[in-house]
C-alpha cells in the first residue's frame, strides 16, 4: 500500500495555483489542485478574444449569428465580426451563441487533446475570487455601463492567479442552466452595457440568442500527473 512506498518514490506536487499549465498551442492558469476524488481546475488567463474565434471559424467555416442587444429587444444585422463597435484581434469576442462557445471548445480540445469546456457557476466563483466591493466595473477599472464596446481581453488588473477581465469588459457564458430551464444559461462578470445592480450578477441568457457583451472563456479538469513530479 501507499504506506510502505518509500518516501522518496512519492509524487511531490510540484505546481501552484496560479501557475501557468501548456497543452498543445493553448496555455492556461492553474486555478485550483487536483485534491483526492477531485479533478483540478485551469482556466483560460482571459476571454476567448477576436482572433483566436477567427480561426475557428475559418477552420470550420462556421456560420456567424445574428447578434441581439441584451438590454434592448432589436435584432441587428450584426455579427462576431460585425458587432456594431470597432474591436481590435486582442478584444474578446462577443456576438456568438451558447452552441458557438460550446463549439469552438470542441475544435479546440480536439486540436489540443484536451477537453475543454465552460466553467460552471461554482468554478466561476473560485476563477472569480471573491465580488469586488462597491462597483465591479470601476474595481475592474475595464469600462461598462456607459461606453461603448470592449477593451483587449487582457485589460485591467490581473488576479492573485494570473487571470484578467473577471469584472468588466464581457460578460462570459457558464455552463449552469438557471433552475430546470436549460433553454437559458447562466452568465457572470460584468459586460460593457452592464451598469449597477446588474454588474457581477448572474443573468440567465437565451442560449439561441448572441448578445453583443457576451462572451467566453473555457476551463479542464487537470490532472494529479500534470502538478506533480516523482
Amino acid at each position: 500500500g501507499s504506506a510502505l512506498e518509500p518516501l522518496w518514490s512519492r509524487p511531490i506536487v510540484t505546481a501552484r495555483p496560479g501557475d501557468s499549465l501548456r497543452s498543445g498551442q493553448t496555455r492556461m492558469q492553474l486555478v485550483r489542485l487536483p485534491a483526492a476524488a477531485q479533478a483540478g481546475l485551469a482556466a483560460l488567463p482571459h476571454e476567448v478574444t477576436r482572433d483566436q474565434y477567427a480561426a475557428f471559424a475559418a477552420a470550420t467555416a462556421r456560420e456567424p449569428a445574428r447578434c441581439r442587444v441584451r438590454t434592448g429587444v432589436t435584432v441587428r444585422a450584426r455579427t462576431w465580426d460585425r458587432p456594431g463597435f470597432t474591436q481590435a484581434g486582442d478584444h474578446p469576442v462577443v456576438c456568438v451563441t451558447l452552441d458557438d462557445a460550446l463549439a469552438y471548445a470542441a475544435w479546440l480540445g480536439a486540436r489540443d487533446g484536451q477537453a475543454y469546456r465552460l466553467p460552471s457557476a461554482a468554478e466561476w466563483q473560485v476563477i472569480a475570487g471573491p465580488a469586488p466591493a462597491g462597483d465591479a466595473c470601476s474595481a475592474g477599472r475595464v469600462a461598462c455601463g456607459g461606453i461603448e464596446g470592449t477593451a483587449a481581453a487582457a485589460s485591467g488588473p490581473v488576479g492573485p492567479l494570473g487571470l484578467r477581465g473577471l469584472h468588466g469588459n464581457a460578460r462570459e457564458w457558464l455552463a449552469d442552466c438557471p433552475g430546470n430551464d436549460c433553454s437559458r444559461r447562466l452568465s457572470a462578470s460584468a459586460g460593457w452595457r452592464d451598469a449597477p445592480p446588474q454588474a457581477g450578477a448572474r443573468l440567465p441568457l437565451d442560449i439561441t440568442r448572441a448578445f453583443d457583451d457576451v462572451g467566453f472563456r473555457l476551463v479542464r479538469d487537470v490532472r494529479p500527473a500534470e502538478v506533480e513530479s516523482r
